[in-house]
């Protein structure tokens, strides 16, 4: 169904023509397109109109149609149509011509509708293009995907992630993305174009290196792991202070001004350095599992779940994030308990009853959540 159906309906309608289920269907395809409601009822008001009232009116609509479909050299064949140039136009225009007249206004207010709706595409069309320039790609929670950027650059997408980059003008003078969530890069080396990372703590400028960068908003810090090369991190909330990383390590900040972290693990060659100038910042290495031949901070790279000495509550966080369902945890006291595992192709359950073996706790599935309760 169209647009169009509903004025050849509502033409047979104010005819009298109309069967009930046409009626109906004018009114469902009105509720369909409610835009054309109001052309709908002005062409409606003015067929009520007395003819006394309308006649000049319909004359001059009758003749300008006339003229402009001639214009166009298309043939005029609308029912018997006769010169009426030497007839009183009081008595011409009886029913029958209404609703020729009627048919040539309809044809004029459907032009002026559809123009009206045209112009509208095009300011979508327009304004789609403007959102075109940036690409999104964006994860759900449970769901992780890899992308390869336009200068062959890897990404791997971790769940509840996003990142966005500029169609047109990534790459001609610096390759730059935002990323919220967790992402890790492969970046094809260009010394002339340095490949920079936007994120809600820090900004992170490389050349041509593979790392992890870990940054939700919901959480308190934002960290990122070097894996081969080197970077630069700019701390966004203390301009001007940049770190530079080495291979094996990893930077933490806080995703706030006032937010702290613990400090106990940074390395010792670096330990003076964090003390004295970034407090709230800590630089350690990387935590590398030798039974899993990986690193911690990458191994959902490799569709691993791993943890170490992490709280319950950090491993709620995480198992929401790989498999995609909530897990609310009922007891402050559970929340602070620290679990060590590795998981490869478990569900959440088999997860969570590996987890019991260590301590005794209870979870029940409740509206699609997972409740961990004492």
């Amino acid at each position: 169904m169209s647009k169009d159906r509903i004025y050849t309906i509502l033409s047979r309608k104010l005819t009298g023509e109309a069967t009930p289920s046409e009626l109906a269907e004018l009114d469902d395809l009105i509720k369909t397109y409610p835009d054309s409601h109001l052309p709908a009822q002005i062409i409606e008001e003015f067929w009520q109109a007395p003819s006394e009232k309308d006649a000049d009116f319909l004359e001059a609509t009758y003749y300008l149609h006339l003229k402009r479909l001639k214009q166009k050299e298309r043939e005029v064949n609308i029912g018997a149509i006769k010169d009426t140039s030497s007839v009183n136009p009081r008595i011409a225009f009886n029913k029958r011509s209404k609703q020729l007249i009627f048919s040539s206004i309809i044809i004029a207010v459907t032009s002026i509708v559809f123009f009206a709706f045209f112009l509208q595409q095009k300011a979508i069309i327009n304004n789609k293009e403007v959102k075109n320039l940036e690409s999104v790609v964006a994860t759900k929670q449970g769901s992780r995907t890899k992308i390869l950027l336009p200068d062959g650059t890897s990404v791997w997408l971790n769940g509840n992630s996003k990142l966005i980059y500029n169609n047109q003008h990534y790459g001609e003078t610096i390759r730059e993305v935002t990323l919220t969530g967790e992402a890790y890069f492969d970046v094809v080396k260009n010394a002339a174009k340095p490949f920079v990372i936007h994120t809600i703590a820090m900004d992170i400028k490389v050349l041509g290196t593979a790392f992890n960068v870990k940054s939700y908003a919901s959480e308190k810090t934002s960290e990122t792991s070097l894996i081969r090369g080197s970077i630069e991190v700019t701390l966004i909330n203390k301009a001007n202070r940049k770190i530079m990383l080495k291979p094996n390590e990893k930077i933490t900040v806080p995703n706030t001004k006032d937010a702290a972290i613990n400090t106990h693990s940074i390395a010792m060659q670096l330990q003076k350095q964090v003390a004295d100038t970034f407090k709230d910042v800590a630089v350690a290495p990387l935590k590398f599992d030798a039974k899993e031949n990986t690193f911690k901070e990458i191994a959902w790279k490799e569709n691993k779940l791993m943890f170490k000495k992490e709280s319950l509550e950090s491993i709620a966080v995480m198992l929401e994030r790989w498999f995609g369902q909530p897990v609310e945890i009922r007891d402050e006291k559970l929340k602070l308990l620290q679990f060590t595992g590795n998981f490869h192709d478990e569900n959440i359950t088999q997860v969570l009853q590996a987890l019991q073996a260590s301590y005794n706790f209870n979870f029940i599935t409740e509206n699609k959540s997972i409740i961990i309760y004492k």
